[in-house]
């Protein structure tokens, strides 16, 4: 049978864009891609999850606590220290935030009030937590389809009506959460329908990739621009669609490709990328704003500048992925078997 790599190369793609979309001001870049580029996450979570192996509750929460709070607390704590020691006092009004508030954010896990300014960007990690370990209890109690996608709408409803009701963020990225969880569904009861796809003749991979890319289309014309971390889904309904349909052109693409090892590699330690990116980032940034002797805003608009300081980025996230899998594995949840990080 044909060895797939696809889903290696959709999360690559995705935590690519991911990157780039932290580091460009462009409208119309971050317009497109947050549609999908985050939910694309949730959604693989969902495709891989499964209890079988897991003899109990207990032991399921202590591996995922293990594969994503654990890198969650090492991501953090890292950041935290570069920030204090270097960042802070470099960063324009980086001392206007008092440093017991990113430490108290580390505990509160959501990335609201300046809480996480040293790594906002790993809030993912405790919200992916928090949906797997609802997806569990779904998993095992409820069998009724209609009723699982019910509840699920229920929970990206109270995520959209959330911030509507009280300007108020709950910890550990739970507003965020509620929408993750209806991703990570999403993605669990899709994977009988999407292993056959991935199996299907060319013809019909064509005729759902236009369809995928016509129903993205509408949801980029006719809606805001998305951001499951702020709660802003615009028009709830052609988010959901235009996120799943951007998901699936994405994984659709990627299946297409079959090998890419560039990409392969970024979806295969997407977990490490995503956990140290956005400090590596902002580095980048203020190396090209002083050499080019631009703004950094004016760095972060222009899109040839800003995409290059997103690939600069994963270029010096290289090494780090190298030491962390080869000599740290145990400190972001890896096993001395397992030298890669991907996000699941």
């Amino acid at each position: 049978m044909k060895r797939f790599n696809d889903l290696d190369i959709a999360k690559g793609i995705a935590i690519f864009l991911v990157v780039f979309g932290h580091t460009t001001r462009d409208g119309s870049i971050t317009h497109t891609f947050y549609f999908f580029h985050l939910p694309l996450f949730f959604i693989l979570s969902g495709y891989f999850f499964s209890i079988r192996k897991y003899t109990s509750f207990g032991d399921f929460f202590k591996q995922n606590a293990k594969t994503l709070l654990l890198p969650y607390a090492t991501f953090y704590l890292l950041s935290y220290i570069y920030w204090v020691v270097i960042e802070r006092n470099m960063r324009p009004g980086g001392d206007a935030v008092p440093l017991i508030r990113p430490l108290f954010g580390f505990f509160y896990a959501t990335d609201y009030k300046d809480y996480m300014t040293p790594n906002g960007a790993v809030w993912f990690l405790p919200a992916l937590f928090m949906c797997k370990n609802a997806l569990y209890g779904m998993v095992k109690f409820i069998h009724n389809k209609i009723v699982f996608l019910v509840i699920l709408s229920g929970m990206a409803i109270l995520s959209y009506v959330l911030p509507i009701w009280a300007d108020i963020r709950l910890p550990f990225s739970i507003n965020s959460a509620l929408m993750g969880l209806f991703f990570v569904g999403i993605g669990y009861l899709a994977k009988p329908y999407y292993e056959q796809l991935r199996q299907n003749k060319l013809l019909n991979k064509l005729l759902w990739l236009l369809c995928a890319a016509v129903l993205s289309a509408i949801a980029i014309v006719y809606n805001i621009t998305p951001d499951i971390d702020y709660c802003r889904y615009g028009i709830l309904p052609i988010f959901l669609v235009g996120a799943i349909a951007g998901t699936l052109f994405c994984l659709l693409i990627s299946n297409f490709i079959s090998k890419s090892r560039p990409l392969e590699y970024l979806g295969r330690n997407s977990l490490i990328i995503m956990g140290f990116s956005e400090p590596v980032k902002r580095l980048i940034l203020g190396v090209f704003s002083m050499a080019t002797h631009k703004s950094m805003d004016d760095v972060r608009y222009s899109l040839p500048i800003s995409l290059l300081c997103a690939t600069v980025t994963i270029l010096v996230l290289i090494p780090i992925i190298y030491i962390f899998t080869k000599y740290l594995p145990f400190t972001i949840g890896l096993s001395n078997k397992k030298k890669t990080g991907t996000i699941n």
